[in-house]
């Protein structure tokens, strides 16, 4: 889902459609005030579990799926705590006999499925319409970071059919009203999500006939029985067969449109699906289980950070994940104090077992351990301790196994490199993938970090004419982006985001199509001139307080809290976060774990 704007309503609301958000009094809660991963993670077992209290093992088992820590029950209440600050409301998360549950606040996943209910439950076509509307109108992929976790099965198979019930029923209802073109709208994305739906097919091809394209109704038909025939072994139901009957017999007649018919909504511009780099997927996986340390290089826009995040996604093993930012190169401890919380967050009790000094040292690292360092420590005994107690902590919270993932290697600082070489050299139970810019990174120093630990080295080139394809969904726009681009990732999106607001491509079930033949000589075009030029052209479009939210993000090269972009740019909190969303929804920032930053690398260095 887009990213919303500061609506100001009062309360705690949870999204879990689309991009996992946490908003209190409208604003959105920064994904680092909840002190990592873990805790977010809780927040949506609960929310959707809501109002069910949770037990202590349930949680346990969703949060830490291949190794429990030594004492879940107050390492949940380590988590819960955390959750009820970053809330504002200690009332927020309710604590049971044995459990926990979700307090006083909203849900959008209740909310679309009180407005499904209620387009089952309707009485006329309009009331129809206007309940699964609303329902769709709020829909995003379901809880999308847990794509993967075993307790996220569920919920989201269930979100799924409830959106398309309510897209099926948004279309029969709006072929009622004399609607035809967005019924066929709606329901063609209820085929899309359950092509051997036969209810789904039925509707669109009527729909189709209705707007005047008899020959596209029977094309969808025969894509029907022929599915079914091919994956159940089954003919389409007697109602198939008549409506295919009437079309060839033209006995299915338009339906006159409403004097003032709603405008199907144009499909908003998504990055494109994950595709061309199965294989080297498969290759980090490989490594991941046998415990080895991968490298993965590409040049800048070649898709390294989308690829990391398909594989945490659906990687096995406990994951610690952290990223470099140019900034912090000269800033000692950068990289490694972002991994050390990630490993705290896998158990909390790690801390209690450090010796005292090294536990002061590693409080004046991350101070929301405790107080913070009580005597000051002379540089080199503090690099030192700090050194021990990183790789004591790394070593606890790892246990059995564990994958380091480090992204933008290039900038990490020399403190941190140290850690992470001192960690891959002594816990031969983690696994690691270390992505980099083969231009900005000797090999020689990637194989020294590596030092004698087996592995694979990955290397992205440009994609696959055929990957493209499946990305855009139209092979000759693939042909035409990919001749013209370095066909890298972030090239091809750019391209195609621009065809998208230019208006020269049409939404299609798997992609893009070209809106007519001249658009393929546009698409050439718009290669050529280079992925720079393109996101030059759209932050140029970006005027007023929008203009210089983009250039302070791009300054600090970083992730920052909308509290730290508000004062620089002499906006209030609310402007801000206004400012903030348009950017984001434009693509040129978003919302990382500290905060927002630049949509991508090249955005902030062009």
């Amino acid at each position: 889902m887009a990213v919303e704007e500061d609506d100001g309503v009062p309360g705690v609301r949870l999204q879990l459609l689309g991009r996992f958000q946490v908003r209190r009094d409208g604003r959105e809660v920064p994904p680092a005030a909840f002190g990592g991963r873990k805790v977010r993670a809780l927040l949506r077992v609960l929310a959707v579990r809501r109002p069910d209290l949770v037990p202590h093992e349930v949680l346990a088992e969703a949060l830490w799926p291949d190794r429990l820590p030594a004492d879940p029950t107050a390492n949940l209440g380590v988590l819960v705590n955390r959750a009820r600050r970053a809330l504002g409301d200690p009332a927020s998360i309710v604590t049971g006999t044995g459990g926990y549950a979700l307090g006083d606040c909203t849900v959008d996943v209740a909310e679309f499925l009180a407005a499904v209910e209620a387009s089952g439950a309707a009485g006329s076509a309009a009331d129809v319409m206007r309940a699964a509307s609303a329902a769709l109108e709020l829909w995003g992929d379901p809880l999308p970071e847990d794509t993967y976790a075993e307790w996220a099965r569920e919920p989201r198979e269930r979100l799924h059919r409830a959106r398309v019930d309510a897209a099926e029923r948004a279309a029969g209802a709006a072929l009622v009203l004399g609607d035809p073109r967005r019924a066929a709208a709606w329901a063609a994305d209820a085929v899309v999500a359950e092509p051997l739906r036969e209810s789904a097919t039925v509707v669109l091809a009527e729909a189709l006939a209705a707007a005047g394209d008899p020959a596209a109704a029977l094309a969808r038909l025969a894509e029907l029985q022929h599915r079914l025939a091919d994956e159940l072994g089954v003919d389409p139901s007697p109602a198939v067969d008549d409506l295919r009957l009437a079309l060839l017999r033209g006995a299915v007649p338009p339906v006159p449109a409403v004097s003032a018919p709603s405008p199907v909504a144009p499909r908003a511009f998504r990055d494109p699906v994950f595709a061309g780099r199965d294989d080297e997927l498969g290759r980090l996986r490989a490594a991941v289980d046998a415990r080895d340390v991968a490298t993965l290089a590409g040049v800048a826009g070649a898709g390294k950070s989308r690829l990391l995040a398909e594989l945490t996604r659906s990687c096995s093993l406990p994951v610690l994940a952290g990223r470099a930012f140019r900034p912090e190169r000269a800033e000692a401890w950068g990289l490694a104090r972002s991994l050390l919380r990630e490993a705290l967050a896998m158990d909390s009790a790690v801390a209690d077992a450090l010796p005292p000094r090294v536990r002061q040292a590693l409080e004046g690292l991350l101070p929301e351990w405790g107080r913070g360092p009580e005597h000051v420590i002379d540089g080199e005994s503090r690099r030192a301790l700090l050194l021990a107690g990183g790789l004591r902590v790394l070593e606890t919270a790892t246990g059995s196994g564990a994958v380091l993932v480090v992204d933008d290697l290039q900038w990490a600082d020399p403190s941190s490199l140290t850690l992470i070489a001192s960690a891959l050299a002594r816990l031969p139970q983690l696994a690691a993938v270390l992505a980099f810019r083969g231009d900005e990174m000797p090999a020689s120093a990637v194989a020294e970090l590596r030092g004698s630990r087996p592995g694979d080295d990955v290397v992205l080139g440009p994609l696959p004419v055929g990957a493209v394809g499946r990305m855009l969904g139209d092979g000759e726009l693939a042909a035409a982006v990919l001749a013209a681009t370095d066909g890298t990732p972030f090239a091809v999106t750019e391209v195609v985001r621009e065809l998208v607001r230019r208006d020269a491509v049409v939404p299609s079930a798997d992609g893009w199509r070209p809106r007519s033949p001249d658009v393929l000589a546009l698409a050439a075009d718009l290669g050529r001139e280079g992925q720079r030029r393109a996101v030059r052209r759209r932050a140029a479009r970006q005027t007023g307080s929008r203009a210089e939210v983009l250039a302070v993000l791009a300054l600090l090269a970083r992730e920052a809290p909308a509290s730290t972009v508000a004062p620089a740019c002499g906006l209030d909190p609310r402007a801000a976060l206004d400012t903030l969303s348009g950017l984001a929804a434009a693509g040129l920032v978003r919302l990382g774990e500290r905060g927002w930053a630049t949509s991508h690398d090249l955005v902030a260095e062009t």
